[in-house]
């Protein structure tokens, strides 16, 4: 009996965490001012859930449906939409573009894509 109790309150802490980390992600993408489609923003998205849900606490996690539902939470997506969505976080991961960076990375790149972007 105490045993399943355990089981279920890990269980519970670790979707809250999870809901955690999407709500996060979720408020970083909303910031964003790409378009929903933009291949470089889906991109962006699958590294961040590969970052923050690694293979070791998460892997019976669909990281795939991770991303989608972020860019559904920051984008009203048609079905057509949520489609090429999901033909491109397909070829991403089956082209193996995404990666796992660091945080400190992360930072940098948004970082120097931010002053590019106010340069041109």
């Amino acid at each position: 009996m105490d045993e399943s109790k355990l089981k279920l309150g890990k269980l519970n802490r670790k979707k809250a965490k999870v809901q955690s980390i999407m709500d996060g992600l979720c408020n970083e993408l909303m910031c964003m001012k790409e378009s929903k489609l933009d291949q470089e923003l889906t991109k962006d998205v699958c590294n961040s859930v590969a970052l923050y849900f690694d293979k070791g606490k998460y892997k019976d996690l669909d990281k795939k449906q991770v991303a989608l539902e972020l860019i559904k939470k920051a984008h009203e997506l048609s079905p057509e939409e949520e489609q090429i969505i999901l033909n491109q976080i397909e070829y991403l991961v089956n082209h193996k573009q995404v990666k796992k960076y660091s945080y400190i990375g992360r930072k940098l790149a948004f970082f120097l894509k931010y002053i590019t972007g106010k340069m041109l």
